[in-house]
């Protein structure tokens, strides 16, 4: 239905945005899966990893959380108090709700980006492990905050794990997110962690300290998108969508904090490069936004139209074509690209739960700690251009550096997909320049394969 065959723009709908669903029409609709994407974000909420408990962690004496006001961070703060660690540590900038306070944890208010306070903290409480969660989560808030999200998530982290290894902690992990994943992306918040990635791996070769990170998908807990579901609906605006197709995977925060703990076992029990992990098994199908937003709108009785806006800043609307390779996409965890599965297959997971996948990060490198180094500096300058185009040029010479890395063989399937598949952004077009340069410049193989021998 177009946008001038609906009478309600008063309601709120945007110019652009087109109608998919009319005000009211929603409980009109014949559906067979009605209420089932709704049930499916509350049964995950509760779910945990399978094959794992409480002892599957590891004993540890004394943990620091950043960031463990949030969600996430109070769920992992739970599981601390439940595994019986002997002191508990939260630091972060917000003060807890009171919801959100465990008992027996010492709650300290500080922001990680205050690199002398952090770096006291740790030498005082010497943890023998730090959980690094603190940050800008919202894709969006980052797009609108770019300094202050480069300042939070790459500085903060930098900062964290500097005072860590200063403070003779042996193990640190940190969030990342499967937007990671991504080859190359201009989005401030899945740029970030990105680079969270690269400086955890850079912080176990530059010190004794051994680290790790955990990649989450969305989290159905504090669901930014549910959330505003529910707030539209219940003032009867319209529901926004990027798109009439658009999947989600999702899991819970008490998977996350599980995830975070076992990548904290896996960084201690194990020499060699730095890991990341991630849940192999999401559940099938994932989330059908369209869907959930036509029950949230039953369920409340509301008559909210459902629009959609298309993709904002901060949310790709697909990643490069050949991210994935549909060969041994469905071996590994979705929240892994084509080169992580290949160094995932030539370095088994470890940690002995099948339903969570392990691969290496990609070594340090001059040249991104150089990119770095200069990102670092721009942040003071409060420029939200200067900062991007800083960010962008670290994140790409970051793609360079994994394209170095990773097994030739998949590098050039990589780039088979992408030259026989539309590319439909800017971030693609770069991304696949990219990778067929690096082909270019690689003698043991040119990107001439047929698309049929690579899937």
């Amino acid at each position: 239905m177009s946008m001038e065959s609906f009478s309600g723009y008063a309601a709120g709908i945007p110019s652009g945005a087109t109608v998919l669903v009319p005000a009211g029409e929603v409980h009109n609709v014949d559906r067979s899966n009605r209420g089932a994407n709704l049930a499916m974000l509350r049964t995950v909420a509760s779910r945990s990893i399978a094959g794992v408990d409480d002892e599957s962690f590891g004993t540890w004496e004394t943990v620091v959380v950043t960031g463990g006001s949030g969600c996430v961070g109070t769920a992992l703060l739970r599981l601390l108090r439940r595994m019986g660690v002997h002191r508990i540590v939260s630091i972060a900038h917000l003060e807890p709700t009171r919801k959100r306070v465990v008992p027996g944890v010492e709650y300290i208010h500080a922001d990680i980006t205050d690199a002398e306070t952090i770096e006291a903290l740790l030498c005082a409480i010497r943890p023998d492990l730090v959980l690094h969660l603190a940050g800008i989560r919202d894709p969006g808030m980052a797009e609108r905050r770019v300094v202050d999200a480069v300042r939070s998530n790459v500085l903060g982290t930098e900062f964290v794990a500097q005072s860590a290894q200063r403070a003779g902690v042996p193990v640190t992990v940190a969030a990342s997110t499967g937007k990671a994943m991504r080859l190359f992306t201009s989005d401030i918040y899945a740029s970030s962690k990105q680079l969270l990635e690269y400086q955890m791996a850079r912080a176990a070769e530059t010190g004794t300290m051994r680290t790790g990170c955990a990649r989450f998908t969305h989290i159905v807990d504090n669901s930014l998108i549910y959330d505003k579901m529910q707030r539209w609906a219940t003032t009867g605006k319209p529901i926004r969508l990027h798109g009439p197709n658009v999947d989600l995977f999702v899991q819970s925060a008490r998977e996350a904090s599980q995830l975070l703990m076992l990548a904290a076992r896996v960084a201690r029990e194990n020499d060699g490069p730095s890991r990341v992990q991630a849940i192999t098994d999401l559940g099938w199908p994932p989330v059908d936004l369209l869907g959930l937003a036509m029950d949230v709108i039953e369920e409340t009785g509301s008559s909210s139209p459902i629009i959609s806006i298309g993709f904002p800043a901060g949310y790709e609307e697909m990643p490069y074509p050949g991210t994935t390779d549909p060969r041994t996409a469905g071996d590994h965890s979705p929240l892994f690209n084509c080169l992580e599965a290949a160094m995932a297959m030539a370095s088994p997971a470890v940690g002995g739960v099948p339903s969570v996948g392990s691969t290496t990060l990609s070594p340090r490198t001059e040249s991104v700690d150089r990119r770095l180094l200069a990102l670092k500096a721009s942040v003071p300058s409060r420029s939200a251009r200067v900062v991007r185009d800083h960010l962008r040029a670290t994140c790409l010479d970051y793609l360079r550096h994994r394209l170095d890395c990773a097994p030739t063989p998949e590098v050039g399937a990589m780039g088979v997909r992408g030259t026989h598949r539309p590319l439909f952004s800017e971030d693609h077009l770069i991304a696949h320049e990219v990778i067929t340069g690096h082909l270019q410049a690689e003698p043991r193989l040119k990107p001439t394969a047929t698309l049929s021998s690579v899937g």
